[in-house]
Formats: structure tokens, C-alpha cells, sequence
């Protein structure tokens, strides 16, 4: 009898402990799993980050254009104005 008991406890740690280690790889799967998303989430913010810097620097770079030729606002000479 006892050595049945004692068995049936044996069997009952292993299946805690195998439970216990099930949870403890559920959780790093899930930490694992959040690291990737924040790391996407910035490149993702990074990237739309570059862009709209990209489209200003276009958008800049054109008013100087239009300044040099002599465009704009009346009042405002560019290189070619008096010309």
C-alpha cells in the first residue's frame, strides 16, 4: 500500500513539475512574441519616420529651388531675378 502511495506521489510531482515547466516556456514564448512586435512596431515607426523626413527635405529642397530662380513671394529676389 505504502509503495502505491508513494508512487501515486512521485507521479504527481513529475506532473507539476512538467506543468510548471510547460507555464514557464509559455511565458517566455510570450515575452519572446512581445519583443518582435515592439521591435516591428519601431521599425515600422523608423520607416514612416524616414519617409516623412524624405518628403520634407524634397518639399524644402524645391523652395530653394523656386527662391534661386526668382519665384515665390513678390519682394523676394532669387539668383536669376534681376536678370
Amino acid at each position: 500500500m505504502r509503495r502505491k502511495k508513494k508512487n501515486e506521489e512521485k507521479i504527481e510531482e513529475e506532473e507539476k513539475k512538467e506543468e510548471k515547466r510547460h507555464e514557464k516556456e509559455k511565458k517566455e514564448k510570450e515575452k519572446v512574441k512581445q519583443l518582435e512586435e515592439q521591435q516591428e512596431k519601431k521599425k515600422k515607426g523608423d520607416r514612416e519616420l524616414k519617409e516623412r523626413n524624405t518628403k520634407a527635405d524634397k518639399e524644402e529642397e524645391k523652395e530653394i529651388e523656386e527662391k534661386r530662380r526668382g519665384g515665390g513671394r513678390e519682394g523676394e529676389g532669387g539668383h536669376y531675378a534681376k536678370c
